[in-house]
């Protein structure tokens, strides 16, 4: 969806360190003058892309590094590594994992994700959430009472 301008914001994301399944979510914002239905359009082409194209070499190691980056940035509180060790000791996992996860992060290739795509990100998983807002008016008046 880059350089379409369909989107103000667009995000995706999960819980890797659910107990059980967790939901894989796809957020996005549509970009002034779209409607929310160009924004699902766009996002559902994105997803039939992964499926039917393998992914760019050049995305892939962009994507990586984003996730990468992250985790380092993550680690700079002593806080959310001491709950991601209390986390994965909770649902039954080696507190060690934590240490490996940038190295699997490298390893995954396009083919995986492209597998990966083919077979959970699927209609018959999907469900479409709107959240619409609230006139200001009914909002200043909510907040009066």
């Amino acid at each position: 969806m880059r350089g379409q301008q369909i989107a103000a914001s667009a995000g995706a994301g999960y819980n890797l360190l659910a107990r059980l399944d967790s939901l894989f979510t796809l957020n996005g914002t549509p970009a002034q003058d779209k409607t929310i239905a160009d924004l699902e359009r766009a996002i559902r082409g994105e997803i039939e892309q992964l499926k039917n194209e393998t992914l760019d070499d050049k995305e892939l190691d962009r994507v990586k590094a984003q996730v990468i980056a992250s985790d380092v940035f993550e680690k700079d509180s002593v806080y959310f590594q001491a709950m991601v060790i209390g986390i994965l000791e909770t649902v039954g996992l080696n507190w060690q994992l934590r240490d490996d996860y940038v190295e699997k992060i490298r390893s995954v290739t396009a083919e995986q994700v492209q597998a990966a795509a083919r077979k959970y990100l699927v209609d018959d998983q999907l469900t479409v959430a709107i959240l619409e807002p609230l006139p200001l008016q009914t909002v200043a008046t909510n907040n009066q009472e």
